[in-house]
């Protein structure tokens, strides 16, 4: 019986680069992997220092980056009479992914109890 087992990390896929910080970062935008696989190695070598460089180019979320008013107005939609609406809605709120699950759940719910609420009779 015969085992192999291969060496997966960065640095034997891809020989550390030595360029600078900046350089680094913009290697790893790169689609070709002689520019960002070096690049990626270096920085998985220096975990503390590739956290910095995270920290320091990507700004914290602040809030969502969409605009709730408007994904509301498409869950609304849903329920257009309109087949062609309908769908045009759906397709947007699906390119937003997770983040209009709420929404959707919100909506759910109303409509469910809407339906289940009985209505009052009037007494005439």
């Amino acid at each position: 019986m015969t085992g192999l087992v291969w060496d997966v990390s960065f640095a034997s896929l891809a020989k550390p680069s030595t360029a600078g910080r900046d350089k680094l970062w913009a290697d790893l935008a790169k689609p070709e992997w002689e520019l960002a696989g070096p690049a990626l190695a270096a920085l998985a070598s220096q975990p503390d220092d590739l956290l910095k460089l995270v920290r320091d180019r990507l700004p914290a979320a602040t809030g969502p980056d969409f605009d709730p008013e408007a994904l509301a107005k498409l869950v609304g939609q849903l329920g257009d009479a309109v087949f062609a609406a309908r769908e045009r809605a759906s397709a947007a709120l699906a390119r937003h992914g997770r983040e209009v699950l709420p929404l959707l759940q919100d909506d759910l719910t109303r409509t469910t109890s809407a339906r289940a609420t009985p209505p009052v009779a009037s007494g005439d």
